[in-house]
């Protein structure tokens, strides 16, 4: 009973959204705890552990800022998806057996390379097509699980239920990421980073299991199938007769663009250049936690009184100013801007990531969502590949300028950075007319 409570005091309308006492509820439950080790298992293998794994296999910016196009260019085959889940009347097996094969790639293999007697473009070239094979596999099936479990997320509660989720899930990859970082920089004090990483992908294999067993424990419920059959011209055009659901996607595209730009590029820049830790990078991370557990519920309870996609583009416009922040942080700035920066993002984005939960369920016709939701994403990365590919190219054009911006020393990595937030403050502005149509459209800015 005092668990209970705590954890009512500290996620509100916990016991009302997790209830385990009917079966949505339960469902609600084991997607929480599903969340809860998927995101163990990107941590451990993600972030800043997958950088050091590609440091450590001698990739070169590059090769990294090549790797992580090739990733967005293969998750945009998610618009695919339909054709195939769309087949299937129940889906919760064909998506489990595809996530086994995921975690065999991204744990298994991945982990394996640095491992092997061979020449470093193989090693590279095999990482690579490691990548993109589990990327595809990821976006063939990504919209499976959202159609899957929204159908245990009644509307009335999916604003609470995502305050949860965000909050839980957030708290909990951030605690582990900094145990994961301080494991790590204690392998690389004795010159073993390559052992501490490969420690972590070995507990990444025991949440990938909990992952798979929690996912076979959620129900499956039969699917609205599409008004017509889908083939490959209506997964294309279907999204376009649903102009205010266009909309959405037009917005949160304008935001993939510029929240896309940094890519690897900064965290390179402060684990090279700068020179800090492992284990520094999770430390400042931490500072989310306190921001997770009290203003995450102070944004939901905005969004319920106040709406949420009108608010997207004035919360996108003030967070551009962390990005302009970002271009002054240097080895002599780094300990005091640093965190002031990642502190301000962190309060601010925690309004981002609630509206940007909901959005992809605004305006969603009821037949055929898995084609609404694999357009939604697809849509996502490809406007994530355009702005991944311009902070390539201007951090490839850039290399060799060095500037002095008020007394700091400042490369392309920096500048990239100033140019983020320039672009989200242009994005902003723009959604702000998509949004100010959307209102004044039929129906306005109501489901």
């Amino acid at each position: 009973m005092r668990i209970k409570a705590l954890l009512n005091a500290l996620l509100p309308d916990f016991d009302t959204v997790v209830n385990r006492s009917d079966e949505m509820g339960a469902n609600r439950y084991h997607i929480l705890l599903f969340g809860l080790c998927s995101t163990a298992a990107g941590v451990l293998i993600g972030g800043n552990f997958y950088t050091g794994l590609l440091l450590l296999l001698d990739a070169d910016d590059s090769f990294i800022g090549l790797l992580n196009i090739l990733v967005l260019a293969c998750n945009f085959l998610g618009i695919l998806s339909p054709l195939l889940l769309e087949r299937f009347a129940q889906r919760k097996r064909l998506i489990i057996g595809s996530r086994v094969v995921l975690y065999l790639f991204n744990i298994v293999l991945l982990g394996l390379l640095p491992f092997l007697g061979l020449a470093t473009p193989v090693r590279l070239s095999l990482f690579m097509v490691f990548v993109c094979m589990l990327n595809i596999i990821s976006a063939l099936f990504s919209s499976g699980y959202s159609v899957w479990h929204i159908q245990s997320i009644p509307r009335q509660i999916r604003a609470q239920h995502f305050s949860i989720h965000n909050t839980a899930v957030g708290t909990f990859s951030l605690v582990l990421g900094f145990g994961a970082g301080a494991l790590v920089d204690a392998f690389k004090g004795r010159g073993l980073e390559l052992w501490g990483l490969t420690a972590l992908r070995i507990l990444a294999l025991g949440f990938a299991a909990l992952d798979l067993w929690l996912l076979s424990r959620i129900r499956e419920y039969p699917y609205t199938a599409a008004p017509q059959k889908l083939n490959i011209v209506r997964v294309f055009t279907n999204p376009f007769k649903q102009p205010r659901y266009l909309a959405v996607v037009a917005m949160i595209s304008l935001w993939s663009i510029a929240a896309s730009m940094p890519g690897p590029h900064y965290t390179v820049y402060l684990l090279k250049e700068v020179g800090v830790s492992y284990g520094y990078l999770n430390l400042i991370g931490m500072i989310n936690i306190p921001v997770l557990l009290f203003v995450t519920p102070l944004w939901t309870r905005f969004i319920r009184r106040w709406g949420d996609i009108q608010w997207f583009a004035p919360v996108m416009a003030v967070l551009s100013l962390h990005y302009m922040s970002l271009l002054f942080v240097s080895q002599r700035t780094y300990m005091v801007l640093y965190p002031l920066s990642v502190l301000f993002f962190y309060l601010v984005y925690a309004g981002i990531a609630q509206i940007g939960a909901l959005l992809p369920y605004r305006f969603i016709p009821e037949g055929g969502q898995s084609n609404y939701l694999s357009f939604y994403s697809a849509m996502v990365m490809l406007m994530s590949l355009v702005g991944a590919s311009l902070g390539q190219l201007l951090v490839t054009r850039l290399a060799d300028v060095s500037l002095v911006v008020l007394g700091v020393q400042v490369g392309a990595k920096q500048l990239l950075m100033a140019f983020t937030g320039g672009t989200m403050l242009l994005a902003a502005g723009v959604m702000a007319l998509v949004c100010a149509r959307l209102r004044r459209s039929a129906g306005g800015l109501d489901d």
